[in-house]
């Protein structure tokens, strides 16, 4: 964690200098909390302890990370946004209760449409915002074996105020939701006379719900 941080740092180094004027880019590193929910899956048999679980969850946790925006004209923004989240997997037993498994780190990688209400010369400014990209899950070893990383589709969707300290620099509180594709699991059968029968699927889906503050640079001409 520390030298993610380090490296939040120097990119700020970079832009400083450049934030001269308000401009057409703007990074925004950022740090909050994130709560996390978790899936259900078929019933299995853990073998290190012999228990039947049939879900996970994830714990809250810390997340942080940056985004870069540039703007297409003054309300509207393309924007590229990492965001990592600590937390732990626990399997949730048949019988009841959860148990810790491992700790997972969860980096959330999204190319978003943001729109930013009234013009750059409003201090105060909502602002709301759309994207999609990948979730990446990255396990440490469980039990002394190396797991693989995951990769699942995901979107976001959030909101938030921008508030203009000057021209150059302000401030970003942002709230914001990250839903993640994992499976599908049986849900039944759905039969009719003429074309037989298949299989009801049930998507299994692990949100996150995040609430940032950032800094603001702006620059570029």
């Amino acid at each position: 964690m520390m030298r993610r941080l380090v490296c939040l740092l120097a990119v700020l180094a970079f832009a400083a200098p450049l934030a001269a004027q308000s401009g057409k880019f703007e990074i925004s590193p950022f740090v909050g909390y994130s709560l996390s929910d978790g899936f259900d899956v078929p019933t299995f048999t853990a073998p290190g302890n012999g228990r039947a679980y049939n879900g996970f969850t994830f714990k809250d946790g810390l997340s942080y990370g940056a985004s870069l925006g540039y703007y297409v004209n003054p309300v509207t923004e393309i924007e590229f946004m990492w965001s990592r989240q600590e937390s732990q997997l626990q399997g949730e037993r048949v019988s009841g209760g959860s148990d810790d498994a491992m700790d997972v780190a969860i980096d959330n990688y999204h190319a978003n449409f943001v729109y930013n209400m009234y013009n750059d010369r409003r201090k105060l400014r909502p602002f709301f915002l759309f994207g999609l990209g990948a979730t990446v899950f990255y396990p440490d070893d469980y039990q002394g074996k190396d797991l693989d990383t995951k990769s699942y589709f995901s979107g976001k969707l959030g909101a938030g105020l921008k508030y203009a300290m000057n021209r150059s620099m302000g401030l970003k509180l942002q709230v914001n939701w990250t839903p993640t594709y994992i499976t599908s699991t049986n849900k039944g059968y759905w039969c009719d006379p003429w074309y037989g029968c298949w299989t009801i699927g049930d998507a299994q889906y692990e949100n996150q719900f995040g609430f940032t503050a950032a800094l603001n640079w702006r620059f570029g001409s």
